[in-house]
């Protein structure tokens, strides 16, 4: 029990006083009182939240536009689809001539194609039908993104790359890196064959260094280092 006189906390002239004579703090730690202090926390923390939104909408801007030439790599040109071939040719008299048909499909489907080839200076029309058959891919990663969260420059990553296979044969895969990751990206095996129903392990190394920058300039933000 406080006896008469005695200082309450929270009373004036107790230590405990946010608001006496000799000054006091705030609750989140900023003087109150008299006496010099630096810039307020808040401001240093919004400046920090700007900086932040700032690189994270570059970065974003960045992959926005990877993502549109990746999609623009999954359209045909002009004039082209997924069944490519010539339109004309020519055969000599008493000879044979191969004319290349080629098939591009962009996604899973049955294609077919009915053709007529006329011979010049006669009547004769050939009728060809080609067919085809678009399947997925047997081979698929079992993690499409592989994050390796805040690098150090001048450190070394290690990180495993599982490749599938659902198909019913084995296939070679071969990893070879872009070259403008050439130097910082490593694979280990580079090659191998992943069986059927089986799965395949690929050691991923990563070294970035300053000059990584300066080799993906064109897929850079010079401001802020990100490279998508």
């Amino acid at each position: 029990a406080a006896g008469p006189g005695a200082d309450l906390p929270g009373s004036p002239g107790s230590p405990d006083s946010v608001g006496g004579p000799g000054g006091g703090f705030s609750a989140d730690g900023d003087s109150v009182g008299g006496g010099s202090r630096g810039p307020p926390r808040s401001a240093e923390l919004i400046a920090n939240m700007e900086a932040k939104a700032k690189a994270d909408a570059d970065e974003a801007e960045l992959i926005e536009m990877a993502q549109e030439v990746g999609a623009a790599a999954l359209h045909y040109a002009e004039g082209r689809g997924p069944l490519q071939y010539k339109s004309s040719g020519e055969v000599a008299p008493f000879s044979e001539t191969l004319h290349e048909i080629k098939f591009a499909p962009l996604q899973t489907g049955r294609y077919f194609q009915n053709l007529a080839i006329r011979m010049t200076g006669t009547d004769t029309v050939l009728d060809v039908a080609i067919r085809g058959v678009a399947i997925d891919v047997p081979i698929y990663v079992k993690e499409e993104v592989m994050d390796l969260k805040t690098c150090v420059i001048g450190k070394l990553y290690r990180k495993k790359l599982v490749l599938c296979n659902r198909g019913k044969l084995a296939f070679k895969v071969q990893a070879k890196a872009p070259p403008e990751l050439e130097g910082y990206v490593e694979f280990n095996p580079d090659m191998g064959f992943v069986q059927s129903g089986e799965e395949f392990e690929v050691g991923v190394k990563f070294r970035p260094t300053p000059d990584a920058l300066a080799q993906c300039a064109p897929y850079a933000i010079p401001e802020t280092g990100v490279i998508a």
